[in-house]
């Protein structure tokens, strides 16, 4: 990148894309400022604020780094899709087998299922017969249970 006069931030739309590129590849924004600023500290810290101040301030900015961030997700998501099947299999883990089951719309645990009308259900079973409940009588005397 060309460098700027000292102490002011970097401000062009390419210094500003750059510094999205790099936000959404997971570099801070103090290692931003070291490697747009090598030798020079005060210059490092206008930067650090800056940066800091337009992610707080630019909602434009912000979402030209989410979309970074997105394409940086989508670009890695084949290798963590396969991590994580690999690891369904390998663990048998219920939450890892719906998660990857969610993915593949197999499984969708939060979706409404509506019915499309009344359902009426009736079961045809023969009553019970009554069961006598008193204790069997034991015949004979008591001698001659002994």
């Amino acid at each position: 990148m060309p460098s700027e006069t000292n102490g002011s931030p970097p401000t062009t739309a390419t210094h500003r894309e750059s510094i999205a590129l790099m936000l959404a590849g997971g570099i801070t924004h103090t290692e931003i400022a070291r490697r747009l600023a090598p030798n020079d500290r005060k210059r490092q810290k206008v930067i650090r604020n800056y940066i800091r101040r337009t992610a707080f301030t630019d909602k434009e900015f912000r979402e030209q780094v989410a979309e970074r961030i997105k394409a940086v997700a989508l670009l890695d998501m084949g290798a963590a899709v396969q991590a994580l099947v690999q690891r369904a299999i390998d663990t048998g883990r219920p939450d890892a087998v719906k998660l990857a089951l969610e993915l593949t719309g197999v499984h969708a645990p939060r979706v409404e299922h509506e019915h499309s009308g009344e359902i009426n259900l009736s079961f045809n079973l023969p009553r019970p017969t009554p069961v006598d409940t008193a204790p069997p009588a034991i015949e004979g005397t008591a001698e001659e249970v002994e």
